[in-house]
């Protein structure tokens, strides 16, 4: 599938670490755009972690399926490579999505994966 790049820029996803399908969460390290991101805990549904020294940093929900080869993940521009960011709004979270083409097949594919987590949950 070819990517709209009025839509958005490439996206590239990296992970390196341990997935536990079972209980789908994922520790590691993730790689966004060249970007990488060590010690990050990510939890389908629930807000990503990240452990910088000391600190504990929480960002917006992550949502996935059970291959990680779909993903939603919410994260504030700041925490973004430059070219996934819009300097109009440098307060406003990112929504990165993949794979989607289009703005309405990532909103699809985000509701489908929230959708899933929350049936899982008994919530829907």
């Amino acid at each position: 599938m070819e990517e709209d790049l009025a839509f958005s820029p490439p996206v590239r996803i990296k992970f390196d670490g341990y997935y536990d399908k079972r209980d789908d969460q994922f520790k590691g390290t993730v790689e966004i755009n060249g970007r990488v991101y060590s010690d990050l805990f990510l939890e389908n549904g629930y807000p990503s972690t990240h452990f910088e020294g000391k600190d504990i940093n929480h960002h917006g929900p992550v949502y996935f399926d059970r291959d990680l080869e779909r993903l939603a993940w919410s994260l504030p521009q700041s925490e973004l490579p430059p070219e996934l960011t819009n300097q109009q709004f440098p307060e406003a979270e990112v929504w990165l999505v993949t794979p989607a083409s289009s703005s309405e097949v990532a909103k699809s594919l985000r509701q489908e994966l929230e959708d899933r987590h929350l049936q899982k949950l008994g919530l829907k």
